[in-house]
């Protein structure tokens, strides 16, 4: 069975290394995600995601924000100028100052990283079952 594989991305001027959370507490961040995100996402098209991402924000709550950030800032490792690692937790409030779209370009990896292979595997799901027409059931008779 394979382990936790942490990964990192650089976002600004910094590198965050994301450690993914285990299955007990990842299934209650994603059903908190779905519950935000879910009602955004339906209907998306190319054309509309500008819209459907606003009302995504619409959807999040203050106390939504704080949940991720906290669980999230809990399990990544920022990199400092010196080439040293903070726990993200220990220095988020002077950190993300006046850097919030590095916050949510932070946020979007953590999710990427915990919940990527769902992400994907729904979509396929979605994209596949609306390529082949379902199966017109068998007449009785």
């Amino acid at each position: 069975m394979p382990g936790i594989v942490a990964k990192t991305k650089s976002i600004g001027a910094h590198d965050y290394t994301v450690e993914p959370h285990g299955a007990i507490k990842g299934r209650a961040i994603l059903l908190r995600l779905a519950k935000v995100v879910g009602p955004a996402l339906s209907g998306v098209t190319k054309d509309n995601w500008g819209d459907k991402l606003s009302q995504l924000f619409g959807n999040l709550s203050e106390d939504d924000l704080t949940f991720f950030c906290n669980e999230f800032a809990a399990k990544t490792m920022v990199s400092t100028p010196d080439g040293g690692q903070l726990l993200l937790s220990k220095v988020f409030d002077v950190h993300f100052q006046d850097a919030y779209l590095e916050l949510l370009q932070w946020l979007g990896f953590c999710v990427e990283v915990n919940f990527g292979g769902f992400f994907r595997g729904a979509a396929a799901q979605i994209k596949g079952s609306a390529a082949s027409p379902a199966e017109a059931p068998a007449k009785a008779g």
